[in-house]
């Protein structure tokens, strides 16, 4: 069993679910700030906050995401890691991965990714290794303990979307990544607004 010396687990998850909780608060003080009041006519009506919110698409998908994260820092705190952990591992190929691609892959800003490599190196995960053709360049591989965090996390990625997979029909599904594709698109737009 990996332990890790950097990083509390408990700690990362229970703070994490604050961040996720007031994120969500957050949305509903939006949705109370700019829509519970309606100008309409002189006169000010009061709109139904509980309809807005379950029309809201950024309330749903925060609150998915809020479920996901936290059953899977649920399942890695049993042996010692966290979500960000195991989607890092997941990120690095077992012939290595190159530290400037891993960034990009995991869409985590320089600093970010520093921090979360040297946690990863300090707790006997990772290593890293100059490249052989280009010595600039520095490769992340994983170690044994890498390797078999590594297998569980994905065991337990799988095993989340086999059962999704199992519970919710192909169509649907198909509808749900075609809306978050639309919703993506849209955001990269950066049309909203405008």
């Amino acid at each position: 069993m990996v332990r890790f010396r950097v990083q509390d687990p408990l700690k990362e998850k229970k703070l994490y679910d604050v961040v996720l909780l007031a994120s969500c608060l957050e949305t509903i003080a939006l949705s109370l700030s700019t829509y519970s009041w309606e100008f309409s006519g002189g006169r000010i009506e009061s709109c139904n906050l509980f309809a807005y919110l379950i029309l809201a698409v950024d309330f749903h998908i925060r609150w998915s995401w809020y479920n996901i994260s936290r059953m899977y820092n649920t399942k890695a705190n049993e042996f010692g890691g966290t979500m960000s952990i195991g989607y890092a591992l997941l990120n690095i190929d077992i012939g290595g991965t190159p530290s400037t691609k891993l960034g990009p892959k995991m869409g985590m800003e320089p600093r970010s990714l520093t921090r979360m490599i040297k946690s990863l190196e300090e707790n006997g995960l990772i290593e890293k290794r100059l490249d052989e053709k280009d010595k600039r360049l520095v490769n992340l591989h994983l170690t044994e303990n890498g390797k078999k965090m590594r297998n569980r996390s994905r065991d337990y990625v799988i095993a989340f979307n086999n059962k999704i997979q199992e519970e919710i029909n192909k169509e649907d599904i198909k509808t749900c990544f075609k809306v978050l594709n639309k919703v993506n698109k849209l955001i990269d737009s950066n049309k909203i607004f405008k």
